[in-house]
């Protein structure tokens, strides 16, 4: 019987070779993971796991350019089109509902947001199931491909923590046995909050200095689109 932890009918046995087989580029050292040009406002309502799973495949086949070392970017918007919220994928993580700790990649539904922290910004990615995923970066920089969940943690010198239902506080992973919550209505001034939150618990929580860098730079540059928006 066919389970959220199979492979996706849509990957090919061919595609699997190949990314076991691939050899990865760096991995992107970059100051944010997202776009700080999309904190706009608006409710919308996220891509269900096999819409993302489709946008992502999409992304594979067009070979699109997503941005190098935009994971988190890539991931909320052109996968599950949800707005940005956070600067990085550790943020993302340390910031989610609905965690599950999980480091068996083939316990990642597929649907599912995987995440892996290395002390920096870590890296998300999506599961196809099988263990496997779409990332970006892993052998191509700045396009979707295939890979090994099993193999992206010392390719981002991290390790994988698990998957969450949550992403940017939008409920990504609907489960028919618990209410569907409304999409949260983020305005500027309920992002400014939430990333001024997640500033003092890293600074309490005593994150690496980089992180809460990205994190800082991100609370400004959202107090400074909430004073333009009120002049």
């Amino acid at each position: 019987m066919t389970t959220i932890y199979d492979l996706h009918p849509d990957v090919t046995p061919d595609e699997v070779e190949a990314a076991h087989d691939a050899t990865p580029v760096d991995f992107p050292d970059v100051p944010e993971q997202d776009n700080l040009d999309e904190l706009g406002a608006g409710a919308v309502v996220p891509a269900t796991p096999p819409q993302a799973i489709a946008n992502a495949r999409a992304l594979t086949d067009n070979d699109v350019f997503v941005s190098v070392g935009m994971c988190l970017g890539c991931v909320r918007d052109r996968e599950f089109r949800v707005p940005a919220l956070y600067p990085d994928a550790e943020t993302a993580w340390e910031e989610a509902f609905g965690k599950h700790p999980e480091s068996d990649p083939k316990k990642i539904p597929r649907g599912a947001v995987p995440y892996w922290i290395n002390g920096r910004h870590g890296h998300v990615a999506l599961s196809v199931g099988g263990g496997l995923c779409r990332t970006t970066d892993y052998r191509r920089p700045g396009f979707v491909d295939l890979a090994p969940i099993g193999n992206l943690a010392s390719w981002c010198g991290g390790r994988l923590v698990g998957w969450a239902e949550g992403l940017n506080g939008f409920d990504v992973w609907p489960d028919p046995k618990k209410p569907k919550p409304p999409p949260p209505p983020f305005g500027l001034a309920d992002k400014e909050r939430l990333v001024r939150h997640a500033l003092e618990r890293a600074r309490k929580n005593k994150a690496p200095a980089r992180r809460i860098d990205g994190l800082n730079r991100w609370h400004d540059h959202l107090v400074a689109r909430l004073k333009e928006s009120k002049s």
